[in-house]
């Protein structure tokens, strides 16, 4: 879907699925991610449907939906790529920008609502923390799906990547970390405050490091 603002057009991904004959809007666990995430995990492309009254001929296609899975697919899936097909769907149940959904309880697929040209720097970043810097502190990327259009090119529709059971979202906890500490002043420690600020330091500096140490030196290193 695309809209226009002078010269400017926006495009946004919706999904739809085939319900009782007719092509209708999805809506949460009816298996749209999930059959997305299977074309990611079988390395599907699938051409777009052709415009009634566009004009184009049998075998042009004017855009396509390219899905690839990752070298840390069977890491994060850890089951065979079919299983994906038959997969529970469960809705993350957070406020995010984007649609997020675990599969199966094993991976986590991100579809970007905002369709923007080019490679999306969530992606490029995942895909560079987990396979090239090998940063232990990042979830395994599994494959992701992108748009391909002969006028915009390609644009990152979905990520998918490994669900990390019982992680919190780190901005979340530190708020409510610190809302603790307020409001019942004397039962914590100093000590374990600190540590906890100490552990989120090391990964933050481990962060950093992968981000700017060559990929040869972190796999050394590993």
């Amino acid at each position: 879907m695309s809209g226009e603002r002078g010269e400017r057009r926006d495009r946004y991904a919706i999904p739809f699925v085939l319900r009782d004959g007719s092509v209708v809007e999805a809506v949460e666990g009816d298996g749209a991610w999930r059959a997305l995430a299977a074309a990611v995990s079988e390395g599907r492309t699938i051409p777009a449907m052709g415009l009634e009254g566009s004009g184009t001929g049998v075998g042009q296609v004017e855009a396509a939906l390219v899905c690839r899975p990752s070298s840390g697919f069977e890491e994060a899936w850890a089951a065979a790529p079919g299983d994906l097909a038959g997969a529970d769907e469960a809705s993350l149940g957070r406020d995010q920008t984007n649609t997020s959904t675990v599969l199966g309880g094993r991976v986590l697929l991100k579809a970007y609502r905002r369709i923007q040209p080019g490679l999306n720097p969530d992606l490029e970043l995942t895909a560079y923390l987990s396979e090239e810097a090998a940063f232990p502190g990042v979830p395994r990327l599994a494959g992701w799906a992108e748009a391909v259009t002969r006028d915009a090119g390609a644009a990152t529709v979905a990520m998918l990547q490994q669900f990390i059971v019982g992680a919190d979202d780190a901005y979340e906890r530190t708020a409510e970390f610190l809302a603790a500490l307020v409001s019942a002043p004397g039962t914590v420690s100093l000590e374990w405050a600190t540590e906890v600020a100490a552990d989120l330091g090391t990964l933050v500096a481990g962060l950093h490091a992968a981000l700017v140490s060559p990929p040869s030196a972190r796999r050394t290193a590993a």
